[in-house]
């Protein structure tokens, strides 16, 4: 065997290794994945100024979300990738892990306001994420493309703000 050879199957290798390396691992084998609904895709928060001093804030990555309001796992990943951040959630607690620190919060609400910008209709979120239009304070959803996976919703009270989620088939 040549060394070009050896050397090309060597770096194949070590691409592989790598590329393996940086895959995100899935919610899946979770217990509120087991016992709650399931989805993954894309998903981009956009939150208007809410004063002269706070500027703008967007926010999208790819996610993957089980359970269900009460409790789950909701898990952000890179372009590439890599576990942005994980959030978990109970009756009792949300926590929010990230590489580099582990936050506690009272609630998913709390978590969701503190990590976004805004405040996040849960309940909601999860009757739009199963094709359910429900009313809530403040936010109109638009569903008529959710056969398609595409939902988008507003939030018309200040901090105004979109939320646009493209589920995976």
């Amino acid at each position: 065997m040549s060394a070009d050879r050896i050397f090309i199957g060597w770096l194949i290798t070590c691409i592989f290794t790598v590329l393996t390396g940086c895959a995100a691992p899935g919610l899946q084998n979770t217990p509120s994945a087991k016992t709650g609904e399931f989805w993954r895709g894309r998903l981009a928060v956009r939150v208007t100024a809410n004063t002269v001093s706070t500027p703008p804030q967007s926010f999208s990555a790819g996610f993957e979300l089980s359970g269900t309001p009460q409790a789950g796992d909701l898990a952000f990943f890179t372009p590439i990738g890599t576990t942005a951040a994980q959030v978990h959630w109970t009756p009792s607690e949300a926590r929010l892990q990230t590489p580099s620190e582990t936050r506690s919060f009272v609630n998913l609400n709390t978590l969701l306001l503190a990590l976004l910008g805004t405040d996040v209709p849960v309940t909601a979120l999860f009757a739009w994420l199963n094709g359910r239009s429900v009313a809530t304070d403040g936010w109109t959803a638009d569903l008529t493309e959710r056969n398609l996976g595409k939902i988008s919703a507003h939030k018309l009270l200040a901090p105004q703000a979109e939320l646009l989620i493209l589920l995976e088939p």
